[in-house]
Order: structure tokens, then C-alpha cells, then sequence
């Protein structure tokens, strides 16, 4: 038999609170430096994170003016036509929306919610909601991925069918407007409505409020070529209807044609433009950028000084922004909030402006 003793031996003995508590303590200081690791990650995840959606917000934005910018203007082989060459049979052909013989036009924010010209009496879309310190920029061109047709039978005369390549033309919807071409004349209309058949599609250009003041297009021969143009117009907008500063949620819009705005990039704050103009008229040199209020005419303009400001859709960190930014001499800020802004500015030069 065996003695039972009073004492534990030693292989059964466990931690002693001295023991345990300096266990503890390493463990927390391990588990800190972990925390402090992974809460580091996170902050720069979100930093890389943030400044890549500004920049890709930046890119979207500029590449969304730029592309409809390069097409402005666009007259098929037309290039140098004089104006006698050059119809517009659209209603009201030198309102916003059908004044195509103009590539551009712009609308220069004075402060305070001022426009000179003024955008209401334009007719811009949703000129009572438009960002107080940002100007608007219309351009009428063809849209690159548009399908385009080309005329397969004589006209005979200037009011007859026009009969188009049925292949060409699927995308086209009722009252588009095309720009029809050849190198000798230019001709701007709507269609309404766009007849199909087997083989063609027959445009119909009946007369009628909103759609042709005149059914005369003048006479073009088989391989005129027919393509779809657009007006769009660019401006900033508040996405947020909540009234006051703290809600405010500035995007890129656009509207199509005069229709309904459609959100384009959101964070973009700022948009301002000033006009590249030929004073003598020769449409080969550029004399002066002018804002859009000094522009003594539209048809001279053959670049486009672009500048936007970007911001980050959400404000992180502790640190406020007391930069100032000038936009093509527009000076904003300190806007003294924790988002993360960007400035762009670009030059295009309006292809089918230059000779």
C-alpha cells in the first residue's frame, strides 16, 4: 500500500498567478502587434483603394467628353464646304438640340448660380438644379460605335425616298438625327418614322413640330453616307436631395438629345472649359482660349481647354484638405472637409474643325 502524502509532486503542478499573468501579458502584446498590423493593412488597402477610384473616376469622366469632343463637327467627306453647301432641314435649326452647323457651345458659370448665356432660355436640361460654380458644355457629333449606312439608290430629287442599306441600320431608333453627305453637299434631318423592308430601310421625313422644317434634303446619289448625331450635353448635378452642404454629392451628367440626364461618374465637382477660337475665321489656328461667354462665334472654335476637379465619394482619416485649387483660373477651396481631391486638365482639338 501506498502512503497518500500532503504534497502535489511536481509533474502534477499547474501555472502559478505570477506565471499566468506574464503569459498574459505576452499575449496581449502579441495580439496588439497583430491588431496594429492588420488595422495598417486596412488603412492602406482603403488609402490605395480610395486614391484608385478617384483616378478612376478621373479617367471616366475626361474619357466620356473626350471621345463625344474628337467626333464634334463631324460632315462625312464635307470637310470644307462652304455654308451655301450646308442644309439643316431640322425645326428650329439653331436651338440646343439641332444646331449642328456649331460643334460646341458652352454655357460660362459667373458665381452664385449665374450663366452667361444663360442655360434656362437654351433650353438645357435641368438648368435649375445645375452645380452653382461649374459651367455646361454642349456637343453635337456622331457617336463612335453608331452604325452608318450609305444612300443605294439615286435620288431624283431633293424631297424624294431615301433609301438606305437595310444591314446598316439596327440601331437606329424613330426621330434620329443624321448628318447625309457626299463630298459636294451636307444635309442635317430627322426620321420619323424609319420604314423597314426587306433589303432597306426607307427614312421618312415628314414635316412637323419637333422633327423637319422641310422635307428638301437636297439630291444625293447612291454611296452618300447616312450617320446618326447626337447632342449631348455635359454638366455637374447634385445627386443628393436632401438640402444643405453636408448632403451635397456633386456628379458628371449627360443628357442625349434633350432626354432625360443620365449619371455619368459620380465625385466630379468641378467642370470648366474654355474655347480654342480662330479669330480670322480660317479654322487652322488657335489665337486664344476665351470662356464660353466671350466666344463671338461658335463655328470658329476648334479646341477645347477641358479642367475638372475630382473628390473621393466618401471623407476617412482625421486630416482635412486646406488646399486651393484653380481650374482653368476658376479658384475653389479650402474646402477644409477629410476627402481627397484630384485636378485634371486636358486640350483637345476638334478633328473635324482643322483643315
Amino acid at each position: 500500500m501506498h502512503t497518500i502524502s500532503g504534497k502535489t509532486p511536481k509533474y502534477a503542478r499547474g501555472f502559478s498567478i505570477v506565471e499566468l499573468m506574464v503569459a498574459m501579458t505576452l499575449s496581449l502584446i502579441l495580439l496588439a502587434g497583430v491588431l496594429s498590423v492588420l488595422y495598417s493593412s486596412k488603412l492602406t488597402y482603403m488609402e490605395n483603394e480610395r486614391t484608385a477610384r478617384i483616378q478612376e473616376n478621373a479617367r471616366g469622366a475626361m474619357e466620356f467628353l473626350l471621345r463625344d469632343l474628337r467626333a464634334s463637327g463631324y460632315r462625312g467627306c464635307s470637310q470644307g464646304i462652304v455654308a451655301s453647301d450646308y442644309r439643316n432641314a431640322l425645326a428650329n435649326p439653331t436651338s440646343l438640340i439641332n444646331d449642328f452647323r456649331n460643334p460646341v457651345q458652352g454655357f460660362e458659370s459667373t458665381g452664385g448660380g449665374v450663366w452667361s448665356p444663360d442655360p434656362a432660355a437654351a433650353g438645357v436640361v435641368n438648368a435649375g438644379s445645375l452645380d452653382p460654380g461649374s459651367d455646361v458644355v454642349v456637343i453635337r457629333s456622331y457617336r463612335p460605335g453608331n452604325l452608318i449606312g450609305r444612300v443605294n439608290a439615286d435620288m431624283t430629287t431633293g424631297t424624294g425616298t431615301l433609301s438606305v442599306d437595310k444591314a446598316n441600320n439596327s440601331s437606329w431608333g424613330t426621330n434620329t438625327r443624321f448628318v447625309l453627305s457626299d463630298c459636294d453637299l451636307i444635309s442635317v434631318f430627322a426620321a420619323t418614322p424609319i420604314n423597314n423592308t426587306a433589303t432597306t430601310t426607307d427614312l421618312a421625313r415628314p414635316v412637323s413640330a419637333g422633327s423637319n422644317l422641310t422635307t428638301d434634303i437636297g439630291r444625293f446619289n447612291a454611296g452618300a453616307l447616312v450617320t446618326p448625331v447626337v447632342t449631348a450635353q455635359y454638366f455637374i448635378q447634385d445627386t443628393d436631395l436632401a438640402p444643405g452642404p453636408a448632403n451635397y454629392r456633386p456628379s458628371l451628367f449627360r443628357s442625349i438629345n434633350g432626354a432625360a440626364p443620365e449619371e455619368l461618374v459620380e465625385g466630379v465637382e468641378i467642370l470648366q472649359a474654355r474655347y480654342g477660337i480662330d479669330d480670322a475665321g480660317e479654322v487652322t489656328t488657335i489665337d486664344q482660349y476665351v470662356t464660353a461667354d466671350a466666344v463671338p462665334d461658335w463655328n470658329r472654335v476648334v479646341a477645347v481647354n477641358l479642367g475638372m476637379l475630382i473628390r473621393s465619394p466618401e471623407e476617412t482619416g482625421t486630416d482635412v484638405d486646406p488646399a486651393t485649387y484653380d481650374v482653368l483660373g476658376t479658384v475653389v477651396g479650402p474646402f477644409n472637409d477629410r476627402r481627397q481631391r484630384t485636378l485634371l486638365t486636358t486640350t483637345i482639338t476638334l478633328r473635324n474643325r482643322t483643315k
